[in-house]
């Protein structure tokens, strides 16, 4: 164990913790890394073993301050908890609010400002300073920049080098493919591992179809990214350091009424005839995708964005699941409309996650079903005081966002086995999206070859 290490352990004594042994590792390994990437499964305690590090280089003196870049909810929810029972003797602020709120906040900084992911742009684009003022960041939830295509990447890439210590936090940092490590990486060092620009780290290590929808390695190419990168990454799996409670997953299936499944069959062969238009953008598919999905959860928006139920199948099975059980729900949700029929059914029974004090009343008990979007809730938010039952009333397309939000129970602190239930409509893309989860298969171009082999089963 490093000395950095032992003083950690020594500082940590006096906190709510004890930390695990291989937080303090890690720890001690971040105070003595300028710039690195925190690869923890989600639930063992990445937000924690960072501010420690924090906590050791500015009692050295090694940093002023320090900038956190989250998920909004996060930023506002989750870091300020962690820094009060971590760091209690640093003060914080949260650039939440109007831009002059905001920005009467860098002009009166406390030694740690969080923001949110979405706030970056107009964080970089401030003339408030005369330089970059951060001497470190902390990037939550960095998978959040894998898109070097992105607004908020391309401005951070612009500035985050005036930075002497970078650390990226993440449970899922390539979760689908190893691609999404460029952006995150060249946050980190500039380029100097992976190469740029992105193009040329793409071509030179992944090929194309024909119609440019999927990339596939070439040979030897992950192994040589992963060997280029290893020396910045710090990776610690809960299988090998945590015995997390037993999981439980389990699929309740729904049949569709006559009027929905016609208004689906309908909708399947509109997809069907775009596949077979080769001019036509793969989006274009990717949308009728995600109608079919809307269906089979029991809604469909027109062209006039009007709502129309098609059926309750779903929200009555989350009904009765709910009526069958004491324990407390956590419900996964994808569009609007699913909003509408599960409250509809549910009454005061739901509550979304945005209502005032959701999430405290949730991890208090008095919350019965707390329904969520994957991408809004997925990562940093602390549930597992509140229950230990997931319900996916639709499902996601991408792996990661099933894997995080499975996590925000199903981690270090819950107490008792998680259930993990999938209400899906049965011969339907539910159950095409549930088999490419379980098979950690996500692709767009995976998801459509596999969604046009099921449907012309059903249509043809």
């Amino acid at each position: 164990m490093s000395s950095t290490a032992l003083k950690m352990e020594k500082v940590s004594s006096n906190r709510p913790g004890p930390l695990h042994r291989y937080q303090l590792n890690a720890g001690g390994w971040l105070v003595d890394t300028d710039r690195a990437l925190l690869a923890f499964d989600p639930g063992m305690g990445k937000t924690a073993t960072a501010l420690l590090a924090v906590d050791c280089l500015m009692d050295r003196g090694a940093v002023k301050r320090v900038l956190i870049i989250a998920p909004k909810r996060v930023a506002v929810h989750t870091w300020p908890t962690e820094i009060d029972k971590w760091c209690p003797e640093y003060t914080y602020q949260v650039m939440d609010g109007g831009p002059q709120q905001r920005a009467q906040m860098l002009h009166d900084p406390a030694p740690i400002q969080i923001i949110g992911r979405d706030l970056v742009p107009w964080l970089v684009d401030q003339k408030t300073w005369n330089e970059w003022p951060w001497d470190m960041v902390i990037i939550d939830e960095s998978s959040g920049f894998k898109s070097p295509s992105s607004k908020r990447f391309k401005q951070l890439a612009k500035v985050i080098h005036h930075s002497k210590r970078v650390v990226l936090l993440s449970g899922t940092p390539a979760c689908e493919s190893l691609m999404d490590l460029w952006s995150q990486v060249f946050l980190i060092d500039g380029g100097e591992r992976l190469g740029k620009p992105f193009s040329k780290f793409r071509a030179l290590n992944y090929e194309s179809d024909y119609m440019g929808w999927s990339w596939t390695p070439r040979p030897g190419a992950e192994d040589k990214i992963r060997a280029a990168v290893e020396d910045i990454i710090w990776r610690a799996s809960s299988e090998d350091y945590l015995s997390l409670p037993d999981r439980v997953d389990q699929t309740l299936t729904v049949d569709l009424p006559p009027e929905a499944r016609r208004a689906y069959h309908e909708a399947e062969k509109e997809f069907l005839v775009t596949l077979d238009d080769a001019t036509l953008p793969v989006t274009n598919a990717a949308v009728l995708a995600n109608k079919l999905l809307q269906i089979a959860n029991g809604g469909l928006y027109d062209e006039d964005k009007t709502h129309h139920l098609l059926h309750r199948e779903k929200a009555q099975a989350l009904a009765d699941l709910a009526d069958d059980t004491d324990d407390n729900l956590l419900v996964a949700y994808s569009y609007q409309s699913d909003i509408a029929a599960i409250k509809r059914v549910l009454g005061d029974r739901a509550t979304h996650v945005d209502e005032p004090d959701a999430i405290r009343r949730w991890n208090e008990g008095h919350v019965k079903c707390l329904i969520a979007h994957p991408m809004s809730a997925g990562h940093g938010l602390n549930l597992q005081a509140g229950g230990n039952r997931v319900v996916w009333y639709g499902l996601p397309w991408s792996l990661e966002l099933y894997l995080q939000f499975n996590a925000r129970l199903h981690r270090q602190g819950q107490e008792r086995p998680v259930f993990v239930h999938h209400i899906l409509a049965a011969d339907t893309v539910d159950e095409t999206v549930m088999a490419a989860l379980e098979a950690k298969d996500t692709s767009q171009r995976t998801l459509l070859d596999h969604m046009r082999r099921a449907t012309e089963e059903r249509v043809r």
